[in-house]
């Protein structure tokens, strides 16, 4: 089927989609009066007059009716083997037991069934097919009409054609497997008229993905019970459980399915918007909802939305934008589905293509009752951000929530997450929570971007793949040497390079212990999850190089600006960035990147850690923090003055051992002094805020309002912790004891073991909390006069 036809084979294709035609204008009439028959008139108050029934016309019953439309060698059921045999082809079985010995057809054969399916065309055949339909036939006119069409085109028995041809069958037992279905076909009478006006649907969510160990615990369920058996026990296991009986045929006929829808949803004749992009079956209906919808359509489809941040998704956004009316966006946090409480999706409402976008659109929402009433809200009151001033996710209505979209905001969209010259249509989403953080992204999408720097990115080590490798063991310890680190992701925290180490115990991923910065040694190193094993000169050469100064250097061997790769949208802080020592590796849940000039590198950090730049990440929903999401980030700012500042603030959170020390002098600030207790850290933190605010060109009051609106779980944090007069962040359990006795506290109850370091620490009134609005605004009054006197 994938060869080129001949000029005579498409000469014969040609007059197939003829007879296609004709036999699909005969089940329309059919049906049409399939319809009318099948009405009940029920009497009611102020009801029409019923139009009396033609003279010399009967009922048709419905035996009669079912009896048509189950017809074989009818032109309904000739055109459903037609289209169910198309369809098998993509998933032919590839085993004896399930073809018989059956082969697929060559061109020239399938043109053969097709023409003895649906008949050849002929000037009578045409003829009387149009007879029947330009009179209106009725039920009886129309069956002469169709017998006599199917004979003049000398149209085969179908029950001979199956069995001269054993692929026919195939194709029938496929069909009844995978149950296809033809819109066109069994909603003729709809798409008669010009399609759908109303479609409302939710559409599975579901990415065809293989699952062997499924398929083979249907012949021996140790592949659903045992827990993490080694790459060993899996290859012998796999070729005992294939050779039991039956369960070889089985897994082939069962696991070609997946990779065949794959293949289906991704051609560029079946679905042209879904080439290239991952097959997710919501996607598919997308497309398949657009092209059943008649002129004036409406569709209204509950699905995901990676398609609006996939960068290779670009064809498939344009034409969303260019259909979509409405677009509210939830997150699951009030469990609306059965599914996990970070799920989001959307609610989007499509209409027909137009060349200029314009939707509506609210995001972060979570119940639907918001949306509809902020619709019809009058403005008063505050505006709403993700939770409430308790703490609770934000159900208020307000008119601020909805955004209008257009062309202009599709612009600010693609100047902030596209590359140069990405056409506005094509832009990846934002999500901003109100126009007023809509109103920031259109002034952060004015500075200049990290993609301007030319940065290089390393993934660092595969934790699954390079493993099997034999580059490193699982197994804890605390290295001798940074050369033998290997850090994950919580290792580090916001410009923080010590912020948990993992237990020795490992038994999840939360099996990690905060550090004590105030009792830390200066040759600190962390326990690590991983160690280096095999060659080890194999072990720094494999790791990757990159060009610094135009010399391969390895990865290893510079200092880095590491981040977490995952996107923690609903945390605290979402991006989370921190410099990686000269010498270290990390897994690929971690991506660096480094500048050639070390000073460089710690305003960058600086910047990175601020709350206008991790804004910017969580408005973009982004899941994962790669290169090209990283390269759409703000870049250095020009002002020279704030640079330093930035660098300063970054290296005095970052430099806490004499490791990290050398970094600082490396970017020429000596005498450095570590910022260690939790409240001047916090203080920093703000600065780094401000300056970034500064440097971007936003106010002070923008800045409050994003930290207001898009880090509820910060302000959570912000609002309840407690500091005490050293400084120190107050524990959990002795904060609660102090809201409920007040300064009542025994010296014993204010003492604690900090669980890393396993130094005692008393804590000495009084205990405060800080208010960060405040804080920020007085920041920001201190940096804009300071910056406007250097000026």
């Amino acid at each position: 089927m994938r060869v080129k036809p001949s000029k005579q084979q498409v000469d014969r294709l040609l007059n197939l989609s003829r007879r296609v035609e004709t036999l699909w204008k005969l089940t329309l009439r059919r049906f049409e009066i399939a319809d009318q028959e099948a009405r009940r008139e029920i009497d009611y108050f102020g009801k029409p007059p019923v139009p009396q029934p033609v003279e010399n016309t009967r009922a048709v019953t419905r035996a009669e009716i079912e009896q048509a439309l189950n017809d074989p060698n009818g032109a309904y059921q000739r055109l459903r083997r037609v289209m169910d045999a198309w369809n098998a082809l993509w998933f032919w079985p590839l085993t004896e037991q399930a073809t018989k010995g059956a082969v697929p057809p060559s061109v020239d054969q399938w043109l053969e069934v097709l023409e003895a399916l649906l008949g050849r065309t002929g000037k009578e055949s045409r003829m009387t097919g149009q007879r029947a339909l330009s009179t209106g036939a009725n039920w009886d006119e129309l069956n002469d009409a169709e017998h006599a069409d199917l004979q003049l085109a000398l149209a085969g028995d179908v029950k001979s054609l199956l069995a001269e041809h054993p692929w026919l069958s195939v194709c029938d037992r496929v069909a009844r497997d995978q149950g296809f279905f033809h819109w066109e076909l069994d909603f003729a009478s709809v798409f008669g008229r010009g399609g759908f006006d109303l479609q409302v649907g939710n559409p599975p969510w579901v990415r065809p993905r293989s699952d062997e160990a499924a398929l083979l615990a249907e012949g021996d369920p140790w592949w659903q019970l045992a827990e993490k058996p080694t790459q060993a026990q899996v290859r012998s296991k796999r070729e005992a459980t294939l050779a039991l009986d039956g369960v070889r045929e089985y897994f082939v006929d069962a696991a070609i399915v997946t990779p065949q829808v794959a293949e289906f949803v991704g051609d560029p004749t079946v679905y042209p918007l879904l080439v290239g992009l991952q097959p997710d079956l919501y996607r598919v209906f997308m497309e398949r909802v657009w092209n059943s919808a008649s002129a004036r359509g409406t569709a209204a489809l509950l699905h995901p939305e990676s398609h609006f941040t996939e960068k290779k998704a670009a064809m498939l956004r344009a034409e969303t934008y260019r259909r979509l009316r409405r677009h509210w966006q939830f997150v699951n946090e009030l469990s609306l589905f059965e599914i996990d409480h970070h799920v989001s999706y959307g609610v989007h409402v499509y209409g027909a293509h137009v060349e200029n976008p314009r939707f509506k659109m609210a995001a972060s929402l979570y119940h639907p009752e918001t949306v509809v009433r902020s619709m019809a809200h009058d403005g008063a009151g505050p505006v709403p951000g993700l939770k409430d001033d308790d703490g609770n996710w934000d159900l208020r209505p307000h008119p601020e929530r909805i955004i209008d979209v257009d062309e202009s905001v599709l612009t600010v969209w693609a100047d902030i997450l596209d590359e140069p010259g990405t056409p506005p249509v094509q832009a990846r989403m934002v999500y901003p929570v109100n126009r007023a953080s809509s109103r920031v992204l259109e002034k952060l999408s004015k500075a200049p971007r990290v993609r301007e720097l030319g940065l290089q990115y390393s993934s660092g080590w595969h934790e699954t793949a390079d493993r099997k490798k034999g580059y490193f063991e699982v197994g804890s310890a605390v290295p001798e040497s940074w050369n033998d680190v290997i850090l994950q992701g919580p290792h580090f925290t916001v410009a923080n390079p010590f912020a948990k180490q993992p237990n020795p115990t490992m038994k999840n991923n939360l099996d990690w212990t905060e550090i004590d910065l105030e009792a830390l040694p200066e040759d600190f190193i962390p326990r690590t999850s991983y160690q280096p094993a095999g060659d080890p000169v194999k072990y720094g050469s494999d790791y990757g190089q990159w060009n610094v100064r135009d010399l391969a250097v390895g990865v290893h061997q510079t200092w880095r600006i590491g981040w977490r790769l995952m996107a923690a949208t609903t945390g605290q802080r979402t991006f989370i960035p921190s410099i990686i020592p000269k010498g270290a590796r990390h897994t690929h849940g971690v991506l660096s990147t480094t500048l050639p000039e070390a000073e460089d590198m710690a305003a960058l950090l600086g910047l990175w850690s601020s709350i206008p730049v991790d804004f910017q990440v969580k408005a973009s929903q982004i899941a994962n923090l790669t290169g090209a999401a990283v390269s759409s980030l703000p870049a250095l700012p020009a002002d020279d003055r704030i640079r330093t500042m930035l660098a300063e603030r970054a290296l005095a959170l970052a430099s806490l051992t004499g490791k990290m020390d050398e970094f600082a002098q490396l970017a020429g600030f000596v005498g450095i002094k570590a910022v260690r207790h939790a409240d001047a850290r916090r203080r920093v933190l703000v600065e780094l805020d401000v300056l970034a605010a500064l440097a971007l060109g936003l106010s002070a009051t923008e800045l409050s309002t994003i930290y207001r609106a898009q880090f509820p779980v910060l302000v959570g944090y912000e609002r309840n912790d407690l500091y005490d007069a050293n400084g120190r962040k107050v524990p959990t359990e002795m904060a609660r004891l102090y809201r409920q006795r007040g300064e009542d506290l025994t010296l014993e109850e204010r003492t604690w073991t900090h669980p890393q370091s396993e130094v005692d620490y008393v804590f000495e009134f009084p205990f405060v909390s800080y208010d960060r609005e405040e804080d920020m605004r007085n920041a920001y009054s201190h940096f804009e006069k300071l910056l406007a006197e250097k000026s």
